[in-house]
């Protein structure tokens, strides 16, 4: 009587060695998956941090009283920057910046480039050559729309002597070296009435 030796078949090997791979190959494509999600996410949320800090500075720039209504020749520090003449009702403005310095970048008007409306994508953004925008992580366009109102006096006539301005303010900013094809864009907007 002959003796079976123990051991695995070549076939039962093969099989283990599917099935091994299957499982690894699904783990892989998890893992790279959720690292992809991580990624982006947390690019979104810069961008979103981002965004919503410079709209915020750019709410607070000069406003003293946002209810008091200025006549039509006085400038505010949003005018005297953004606005070169009293009939420009649109702005379009580029800023580039670090996450670390965006406390202080937006503050300063010299840091502002003007441009036009064409410029409000991903691939203008990352393509402008600007010499300060070397060693920068992040781009914003900033678009600011001034509408002229009035004011309405005690009889509820409009009173023409006195003017003010409404700004619709809106702040798209990306990351410029984000391997996602939208730059992980995050747009955030408000209005304000002077």
């Amino acid at each position: 009587m002959k003796k079976k030796k123990k051991g695995f078949t070549i076939i039962e090997v093969i099989i283990a060695m599917l099935i091994f791979s299957i499982a690894a190959t699904s783990i892989s494509f998890v893992i790279t998956t959720s690292s992809t999600i991580f990624k982006q996410d947390n690019e979104k949320y810069e961008t979103i941090s981002a965004a919503n800090c410079i709209l915020e500075q750019l709410q607070a720039k000069g406003i003293q009283n946002t209810n008091t209504a200025v006549t039509s020749d006085q400038f505010n520090s949003i005018e005297g920057g953004f606005f070169n003449q009293s009939t420009a009702t649109d702005a379009y403005e580029y800023i580039f910046f670090n996450y670390n310095d965006l406390t202080s970048a937006p503050e300063d008007i010299n840091n502002y480039i003007s441009v036009d409306s064409s410029y409000n994508n991903f691939t203008s953004c990352k393509q402008y050559n600007y010499v300060n925008k070397l060693n920068k992580t992040f781009g914003a366009f900033i678009h600011i729309n001034r509408s002229d109102g009035v004011q309405i006096n005690s009889n509820g006539n409009y009173d023409y002597t006195w003017y003010y301005n409404n700004y619709n303010i809106t702040v798209e900013v990306w990351k410029l070296d984000s391997s996602f094809s939208d730059g992980s864009v995050s747009v955030t907007s408000t209005n304000i009435s002077r």
